[in-house]
C-alpha cells in the first residue's frame, strides 16, 4: 500500500530533472570554465631585454625615421592570434585617454607606424608564448611641431556565441620639433552657494573646464579654494587630479566644497597646476592658471525678506511707469477734448448771420 505513493514521489522527481536537463540553456557549455585568455605587451629594447619604459616616447625631427620594439606575451592557457597595430589617441568625453576603433583609419601618428612595411601584423602566439615585434615610424617632413599620441595596440578575438573583441595597448607620443607650446588653461568655470536653514553650514558646487590649446600632452591638478570678508578662508579645499590632456582637447571637472556658512558672499578660486606622467618628455614650462569668482552665500533667512523687498522695490517701480503712462494719456486727452472744443466755438463764432426778411401788406 506504501509502495506506490513512494514510487509516483519518485517518478516525479525524475521527471522534474529531465525537464531541467532538457530546458537548460546550452550556452552555458559554450566555453570551457577552464579556458583563460590573458595578453600582455610592453615596451623592449633592440635585443628584447625588459625596458623600464612605460610609453613609447620619441623626440624626432620632421622626416626623421625610428625603430623600436614592443614584446606581446600570451599569458593564457589557449592558443591566440593577435593582431598588432598602431592607430591614433584622444580624449573620451570623461576626459580618459583613448584610441580610435579598430575599423576607423588613423589620419596622425597612429598612420605613421609600419611592421615590415604594412600597416599590421599577425601573430599566433602559443599558451605562455611571447614574441618581440619590431615597427617603424615614419615621421613626415610636414609633420607640425608637439605631441603627436597613439597606441601601439594588442587585439584578439575569441569565438563563441558572441564573437567579441578585446584589445590592450601601450601609449605612443611623437615629439615633433620646433615651436613647442604648453598652454593648458582653464576656459570656461561656474560656482554658486547653497544653505538651508542652519546659516553656518552650507556648500558650494563649482564646475571648471580645462582646454589643452598647446601642442603638449599635459597632465595637472586643480584645486578649489574658497574666501570671504577680509580674505578670510572658508570651506573644505578640495583638488582634482587630472589625467593627461592630449593637444585640442578638453576635460570637465566638478567640484564640491564643504563647510561654506552663509557669510554674504564667498570669493572662490580656481588653481591648475601642470605636470606630467611618469616618463612623459618635460615641456619647456609648466604653466600655472588662477581664475576667481564671486558667489552670493546668503542666508535662507534674510533671503526672503530681501526677495519681498527687492519684489516690492520692483514692484512700485513698475507702477509709478504704469500711472505715469496713464496720467500722460489723460493729459493728452483733455487737451484734445479743449482743443475739440474750442475748434467747435470758433467755427459758431465765424458763421455768418442770417438775414432778416421784413414781410409787409401792399
Amino acid at each position: 500500500m506504501n509502495a506506490v505513493p513512494s514510487l509516483t514521489l519518485r517518478a516525479l522527481l525524475a521527471l522534474v530533472l529531465a525537464a531541467i536537463v532538457v530546458f537548460a540553456p546550452q550556452t552555458a557549455h559554450a566555453e570551457d570554465p577552464g579556458d583563460t585568455t590573458g595578453v600582455a605587451i610592453e615596451p623592449v629594447e633592440a635585443d628584447g631585454s625588459v625596458t623600464d619604459r612605460v610609453r613609447h616616447s620619441y623626440q624626432v625631427e620632421p622626416g626623421q625615421q625610428v625603430k623600436d620594439q614592443v614584446r606581446v606575451a600570451n599569458a593564457g592557457n589557449t592558443p591566440l592570434t593577435i593582431t598588432i597595430f598602431a592607430t591614433d589617441a584622444y580624449n573620451d568625453a570623461q576626459g580618459n585617454f583613448a584610441l580610435l576603433n579598430t575599423s576607423d583609419e588613423p589620419k596622425d601618428a597612429g598612420a605613421w607606424v609600419s611592421f615590415d612595411g604594412q600597416p599590421r601584423v599577425e601573430l599566433q602566439l602559443a599558451p605562455t608564448e611571447s614574441k618581440v615585434v619590431s615597427f617603424t615610424v615614419n615621421v613626415p617632413a610636414e609633420a607640425t611641431p608637439g605631441d603627436h599620441p597613439a597606441g601601439i595596440v594588442a587585439s584578439w578575438t575569441r569565438e563563441g556565441d558572441v564573437n567579441r573583441e578585446n584589445r590592450i595597448a601601450n601609449r605612443m607620443y611623437v615629439r615633433v620639433a620646433g615651436d613647442l607650446v604648453a598652454n593648458m588653461t582653464i576656459s570656461s568655470f561656474s560656482a554658486n552657494h547653497s544653505g538651508d536653514l542652519n546659516p553656518f553650514d552650507g556648500s558650494i558646487t563649482g564646475t571648471a573646464t580645462v582646454s589643452n590649446n598647446g601642442n603638449i600632452a599635459l597632465s595637472g591638478r586643480v584645486t578649489l579654494s574658497g574666501t570671504t570678508w577680509f580674505g578670510v578662508p572658508v570651506g573644505q579645499e578640495t583638488f582634482e587630479v587630472l589625467d593627461e590632456v592630449l593637444p585640442g582637447n578638453t576635460r570637465t571637472v566638478n567640484f564640491t566644497l564643504e563647510n561654506v556658512p552663509s557669510v554674504g558672499f564667498a570669493n572662490v578660486k580656481w588653481l591648475l597646476q601642470t605636470q606630467t606622467d611618469g616618463d612623459a618628455l618635460l615641456p619647456p614650462t609648466l604653466p600655472v592658471v588662477e581664475r576667481d569668482a564671486f558667489v552670493w552665500a546668503l542666508p535662507l533667512l534674510a533671503v526672503v525678506p530681501l526677495l519681498l523687498i527687492v519684489g516690492g522695490i520692483v514692484w512700485w517701480r513698475w507702477r509709478r511707469k504704469v500711472d505715469a503712462k496713464r496720467a500722460a494719456e489723460w493729459i493728452a486727452h483733455t487737451e484734445a477734448e479743449a482743443a475739440r472744443k474750442a475748434q467747435e466755438a470758433s467755427a459758431q463764432n465765424d458763421a455768418p448771420e442770417p438775414e432778416l426778411v421784413e414781410s409787409g401788406s401792399k
